[in-house]
Formats: C-alpha cells, structure tokens, sequence
C-alpha cells in the first residue's frame, strides 16, 4: 500500500516545489509581469484608505505612515464601536435563530475580528482587541 502512496507523495512535493520556485521567480522578476493588465491603477482610485495603505506599501513598496492610521479609519472605529462591554460583537439578527443552539454571537466576534485584523491590521496592541 505504501508502495502506491509513495509515487503520488513524491508527485506532490515536487509539484508544489515547482510551483514555489515558480511564484519566488515571478515575484523577483516582476509581479506584475504575471498578469495581462496593471491592477495598480484601479486599486489606487478605489475610494478605500486600507487598501491604498496596503497597495503602496506591500506593492509599490513605498513607505506609508503608522498603522495606527488605518486604526482610526471611520470604516474601523464603526465597527469597534460596536463592541460589547465584554469584548465580542452582538449577531445583527433575529433572535429565532436556525440553529438555537449555535452561539450566533461569538460568530459575529469571529466576523468582525477578521475584519479587523485583516482589513485594517488591527494587532494585540489595540485597545479594542485587548478584550477579546
């Protein structure tokens, strides 16, 4: 049984190996050079300061002020102005759930920490995470 695993294992090392090498070439060489168009310029007019933020500093690789910027993003303060006293976010829905027996509630917290985190790098050092 091993036998017939094997091949298929080493297949999949390799492949991913080569796939690996592949993106780290691309990357060198140039990103962009990957695609058929230039996203910067539509990524740049979008009316969003996170993903300008990122944009220029993860793609462009120019430098970008502090995080703590995108911290207090009316976008981001929304959203932790929705937390409870308790550290997590209330589900904004009807109170008859599908599931009553799921925690609709620590849902919502696991939503909007992603949100967070992701969207507007949100780290242990805010505030508004030291109570989740």
């Amino acid at each position: 049984m091993c036998d017939r695993l094997l091949p298929g294992t080493l297949r999949s090392i390799v492949e991913t190996k080569l796939t690996i090498a592949f993106w780290e070439k691309v990357h060198v060489e140039s990103w962009k050079s990957a695609l058929n168009i230039d996203p910067l310029h539509a990524l740049l007019i979008w009316p969003n300061p996170a993903l300008a933020f990122f944009v220029q500093r993860d793609l462009l690789e120019e430098p970008v002020g502090p995080l703590d910027a995108l911290w207090e993003l009316p976008q981001a303060r929304r959203l932790v102005n929705k937390q409870q006293a308790d550290g997590s976010w209330r589900y904004p829905g009807k109170a008859d759930h599908l599931a009553p027996n799921a925690n609709y509630n620590l849902l919502e917290t696991y939503r909007s920490l992603r949100l967070l985190v992701e969207m507007y790098s949100f780290q242990r050092e805010q505030p508004a995470l030291a109570g989740c």
